[in-house]
């Protein structure tokens, strides 16, 4: 942590919070942030549709501490006031959000933070602030028109605004949009009498820090289990991954299809040596054991990734079984991310971090993709996938 650059908006009633953060801690509280179960049902306004998704409070957690410490040592608008409310919000890329206010208090404030670690200016994810319509949600008549500033989600940035000051979430273009909240109202003991429970900025005496971070009730007293994810992960002991990586990088050449403007460029074909071959024979035992049935290998390839590069989402739909390894992986290269659509709509995720010698094994329908190689080197991986062993023939 280091000191803020401060910045001002809006006569005070915004402000902008950059390079607090070291690279490694925003890495943490990143990973903790999108290792949150969230829940669909999130709603900007009452007459308005749910969009995205939610944490209940989450006030136990490594970021709530981060982000609360930073708000008593930095931000004083915020002294006095109680928290109302920390959440997290999650979009999906290009899921739309809605104008609304927090609150139309102008005592209330909302405290946000960016849990990204990469964005390039064309990934989008900005919050945008309609500046000379305070606290109006009508439609907007005559010659008074919106005038918007957009704020971009620069990696660690935090933002404190009015709670009544008209704004919307804007969504990433290809990866998903994750921002802790705090939702705080000035206290006034004439209004609230005690704090009942609450916890006012810069009243320890209201600090439960002993409280643990508890996921969201269910709605119902009922469980329904509408979708789940399994992800099996492994390692293959007897692999020499470094003869491993020398054979597919002396085969790059060898791509699927040579159109560098096809998706399918990026993917290498699988080379025949001995080494590849014994790789080929231990995930197909490695399969078999997760499946408890007698499979057959039907596609392998090689993905390379080059740097600023990802992959989309996609599912193997012609398949069982499919698998993903890494014969070598360096931190930044990019996460791979698990996700079950809704009504076409991406609801849950599961972001696992590749490591060295990873082999992840998961169910073909599946939708995945990995997110932006943030390093200077070429990622690599093997994919492929698997069906029942016919016993034609």
């Amino acid at each position: 942590m280091s000191t803020p650059n401060i910045t001002e908006k809006l006569d005070g009633r915004l402000i902008i919070i950059d390079d607090y953060f070291s690279a490694p801690e925003l890495n943490e509280l990143v990973r903790d942030v999108q290792n949150w179960p969230y829940l669909y049902g999130e709603v900007d306004d009452g007459d308005l549709p749910p969009t995205g998704m939610s944490t209940g409070e989450y006030t136990g957690t490594k970021t709530f501490h981060a982000l609360w410490k930073f708000c008593e040592e930095h931000l004083p608008q915020t002294h006095g006031c109680i928290l109302k409310r920390s959440h997290a919000n999650i979009f999906a890329p290009r899921e739309p959000a809605y104008y609304h206010v927090d609150d139309e208090s102008d005592e209330a404030w909302t405290f946000m933070f960016y849990a990204n670690n990469n964005w390039d200016i064309n990934d989008g994810g900005e919050t945008k602030f309609i500046t000379n319509l305070q606290n109006k949600k009508e439609n907007y008549e005559g010659t008074e028109y919106p005038e918007i500033i957009a704020i971009p989600p620069i990696p660690g940035r935090m933002l404190l605004w009015k709670s009544n000051v008209l704004h919307t979430a804007t969504p990433m273009r290809n990866t998903h949009r994750f921002t802790p909240t705090f939702k705080f109202i000035k206290f006034l003991k004439e209004k609230h009498g005690k704090a009942e429970g609450g916890i006012v900025m810069g009243d320890k005496n209201t600090y439960p820090w002993h409280k643990e971070y508890t996921p969201p009730l269910p709605i119902t007293d009922i469980k329904h289990t509408i979708a789940s994810i399994d992800v099996y992960e492994t390692n293959l002991p007897n692999i020499d991954n470094d003869s491993l990586m020398y054979e597919i990088v002396n085969n790059e050449q060898e791509r699927i299809d040579a159109n560098p403007e096809d998706t399918h460029y990026e993917d290498i074909k699988f080379p025949g040596s001995d080494t590849c071959m014994h790789f080929m024979g231990e995930v197909e035992k490695a399969v078999t054991a997760y499946a408890n049935k007698d499979v057959e290998l039907t596609g392998i390839w090689t993905h390379k990734t080059e740097p600023n590069g990802s992959t989309a989402f996609h599912s193997h739909t012609k398949s069982l079984y499919s698998f993903v390894y890494y014969p070598q992986h360096e931190e930044g290269q990019g996460d791979i991310h698990f996700t079950v659509f809704i009504n076409d709509m991406p609801r849950f995720e599961k972001v696992i971090q590749p490591k060295a010698g990873m082999l992840l094994i998961f169910d073909s329908k599946i939708s995945h993709y990995t997110g932006k190689n943030v390093t200077n080197t070429d990622r690599y991986s093997i994919s492929g996938n698997f069906n029942i062993r016919s016993n034609d023939g």
